[in-house]
């Protein structure tokens, strides 16, 4: 049953599709996080939700990530010369390490699809350009689509950002929603509420908004004790500043997430975030859209259901200014679509 049309002013879907190209199969942060969602989003909601962003020039991308981050994180996308073997042979996957200096392909199975990574966690591949590059135009185009009718936007993009400080980390290239911040800036908002209720603490966005005039920043994640190590480990309530704020959810071990409910969180949300947002009075919230608290996330998980998701945004409504979903962690296709749905139906209401 697809969503009816009569609200549709109210939200617009962005959706891009180069992120197929950028691709690791056997990575958490693969293609099919967005494409399968995508395939069952498209056959529920009115086709004229989804909008194209129009492609931004080479220097129209550089200039808004390096306002964003500095123009170094760039360098980090360039192919290095040693590089490592991604074909698969026979359902395995060819992981022979090479350098581009004396091979220019496999010299173990003549293969030209490599990668390399930036971090421990975070690849690349030849097709990292082209993507941050569709990432950063629907980025843009959010925030340009903003109008008093189409305030709503829900950006189902990859890969996530909330890691990246000025280098790339724990999967993330680039900062998403603090390159959306910086460009929004730009674009006459003055004050920007980012919230992000990813499993794990922002501490590339905290880094970024800390001090900044005119952006506020909320993580709720989980932080573990006691031995017991949550990524990347940061986000005390301790580390709390003027504009950036820490909700840490003690973890000493995987039980303890179960008690982490819908209840919980949404206690969070209707007092301490309340209050914060209210003093803030932004004109802009954009939302760290990070779905791996949910209790079916297949990497991490709290014991949130689809329910909470729902609630939070008709909460966030009740502000009366844009929302804007980014995309952020979460590993299991399903619960991606099903929230994702959800979301725009009460968005749309």
């Amino acid at each position: 049953m697809k969503i009816k049309t009569k609200n549709l002013q109210k939200m617009v879907l962005v959706y891009f599709t180069s992120s197929e190209e950028h691709n690791k199969e056997e990575h958490f942060e693969n293609k099919l996080r967005v494409v399968l969602p995508e395939k069952y989003l498209r056959n529920k909601l009115p086709k004229n939700l989804f909008i194209n962003a129009l492609d931004i020039s080479d220097d129209d991308f550089i200039q808004i990530v390096s306002n964003a981050h500095g123009r170094d994180i760039l360098n980090d996308f360039n192919v290095p010369d040693d590089v490592i073997c991604k074909n698969y042979i026979n359902d395995k996957t060819c992981y022979t390490e090479y350098s581009l200096r004396t091979n220019s392909i496999c010299p173990e199975c003549s293969s030209k699809d490599y990668y390399w990574y930036l971090d421990k966690d975070t690849y690349c591949t030849v097709n990292i350009k082209k993507c941050l590059l569709d990432l950063v135009s629907n980025l843009k185009a959010a925030i340009d689509n903003i109008t008093s009718e189409q305030k709503n936007h829900y950006l189902l993009v990859r890969p996530p950002g909330h890691h990246c400080y000025n280098k790339s980390s724990g999967f993330c290239p680039i900062n998403n929603v603090f390159t959306m911040a910086t460009y929004a800036k730009t674009k006459g908002f003055q004050r920007i509420f980012i919230l992000d209720w990813d499993f794990h603490h922002g501490n590339g966005t905290e880094n970024l908004v800390n001090g900044k005039n005119g952006i506020f920043f909320v993580s709720i994640h989980g932080y573990g004790v006691d031995g017991y190590r949550v990524y990347p480990g940061t986000g005390s309530k301790y580390n709390n500043s003027e504009n950036t704020k820490n909700i840490a959810l003690f973890l000493n071990n995987h039980e303890e997430r179960l008690t982490y409910t819908d209840t919980y969180y949404m206690s969070i949300i209707e007092t301490d975030i309340d209050e914060w947002i209210k003093n803030f009075n932004p004109d802009l919230i954009l939302i760290s859209n990070g779905l791996d608290a949910h209790r079916d996330d297949a990497l991490e998980g709290m014991n949130l259901t689809d329910n909470f998701y729902v609630r939070a945004t008709k909460h966030l409504k009740s502000y009366n200014v844009p929302l804007v979903y980014v995309l952020e962690g979460g590993y299991t296709p399903e619960v991606i679509q099903n929230v994702s749905y959800k979301v725009i139906e009460e968005l749309m209401k």
